[in-house]
């Protein structure tokens, strides 16, 4: 086990998942896709509801390299910390900058997918830290326990995070800086 892991019931977090350099590589790739204002699902699907997202977003093409290593570290967290979710298929990568008063406040990934027309849902998200967390200030990963009380996951540029697609996380306001980040979600048919 690497001694940059943590390991929750909840959570796997990898604190140096991927080099630097690769994000910095994800980051320049962005520069040649067209953003657009971050949405949310559930009973407003496709809505943009500021008060509860606020970001600008992008989907990479399908295999996108980053994919097949969220892919991998989102296969290891579900063998090894027993959710054994059957899953069979990972969505494109949603690369996300969030700048000044940008946030996503309390969600879950877990929604069906109508896309996919097979009843498939997400089963498992995975988050890529991007930025280096000394380049903004606010735009904090946090979940909510079932007590009501936060518990804030300190990640730095390459901080890798998986979870079960049903916790409820947000990303806090963004007070200074430009946070960029990856997610995927790890999808099967709807059974556990």
């Amino acid at each position: 086990m690497n001694t940059g892991t943590t390991i929750k019931s909840t959570y796997w977090l990898w604190e140096k998942g991927i080099p630097e350099e690769l994000c910095d590589m994800a980051i320049r790739d962005m520069g040649n896709m067209k953003f657009s204002d971050g949405k949310i699902g559930g009973i407003k699907v496709g809505s943009k509801v500021t008060a509860i997202r606020k970001s600008r977003i992008t989907f990479a093409e399908p295999n996108y390299w980053l994919e097949g290593i969220a892919y991998n570290y989102a296969s290891y967290a579900n063998r090894s910390a027993d959710w054994n979710y059957k899953v069979d298929w990972a969505e494109p990568i949603q690369l996300a900058k969030y700048e000044k008063d940008h946030h996503y406040d309390w969600h879950e990934d877990w929604a069906p997918l109508e896309v996919c027309g097979d009843n498939r849902v997400r089963k498992l998200s995975v988050i890529i830290l991007l930025s280096d967390s000394s380049e903004f200030t606010g735009g904090e990963f946090q979940f909510q326990n079932r007590s009501g009380s936060d518990t804030t996951i300190k990640m730095n540029k390459g901080s890798v995070l998986v979870f079960p697609s049903y916790v409820t996380h947000r990303v806090t306001p963004i007070i200074s800086g430009t946070r960029y980040s990856a997610a995927n979600w790890i999808v099967g048919k709807n059974t556990l």
